[in-house]
């Protein structure tokens, strides 16, 4: 529904991007530094014999989504709001946010993944990957996608879960206001593990029943926060008018 504030929808959109570039920028930067520090101490007391960045990679960005989730409703929306946007173009946009982070998560795996396969592979290290997923390797694109998709979209939903139940609940509630986010990540993990196949190079991928499965208990895992969101904030209050969208 386009209501007669919606020329303020693209200011929206300008502004979350800025704000996501500069964080993703300084997040993957960090990534990266993580990478080749613990590649180089590993390296130096110990044996490097698999994967760097694949110990790194899946666990910093998904809760760092998580955390953008959280961000996304409980810093932006009512800021949002009280420019003009109405909380179903606010959502709108968080959502596809949210899909542009994810696409950063399968990007970053497969850059940084390749990379460090590339550099392993001169200097006659092996890569194996270091745990559980749908794809035996990175030569396997469209495993990378779904999973990637999958675990970036389940971790913003929950997050932004999180950030809406924070924002309604009173502090003394709160803790136990997140406990079904924190159950939907729970879940989508388990089905990672339970469908997914071992980090080695002899692992060549999921089957297909096992893939719709994953992908089944992910979309509900997706869906569920999000449908959470859309009907609890319609309970935040909003402030005054203020303008700190440009």
């Amino acid at each position: 529904m386009v209501t007669k504030n919606s020329s303020i929808l693209p200011a929206l959109i300008r502004w979350q991007a800025r704000t996501q570039l500069v964080w993703q920028l300084n997040f993957w930067i960090l990534v990266v530094a993580c990478i080749v520090l613990v590649s180089f101490l590993v390296g130096l007391f110990g044996t490097l014999d698999s994967s760097v960045a694949d110990m790194v990679i899946p666990y910093s960005i998904k809760y760092g989504l998580a955390c953008q989730g959280i961000g996304l409703i409980y810093y932006s929306l009512r800021s949002a709001v009280a420019t003009g946007i109405t909380r179903r173009e606010f959502l709108t946009v968080a959502q596809l946010t949210a899909i542009a982070l994810s696409l950063l998560l399968v990007i970053g795996t497969l850059l940084l993944g390749g990379i460090e396969q590339l550099v392993h592979d001169a200097m006659g290290i092996p890569t194996a990957l270091s745990g559980v997923h749908l794809y035996g390797s990175l030569g396997q694109v469209h495993l990378v996608l779904i999973e990637c998709l999958a675990i970036g979209l389940v971790h913003i939903a929950a997050g932004a879960l999180i950030g809406t139940i924070a924002l309604i609940q009173g502090p003394a509630r709160r803790w136990f206001g997140i406990l079904p986010a924190i159950g939907v990540v729970i879940g989508v993990e388990w089905a990672l593990v339970h469908f997914g196949g071992g980090g080695s190079a002899e692992f060549a991928g999921v089957d297909q029943s096992a893939l719709l499965w994953f992908v089944g208990i992910a979309v509900v895992g997706i869906a569920l926060p999000w449908l959470a969101v859309r009907r609890l904030v319609r309970d935040i209050g909003i402030p005054g008018p203020e303008s700190p969208i440009a």
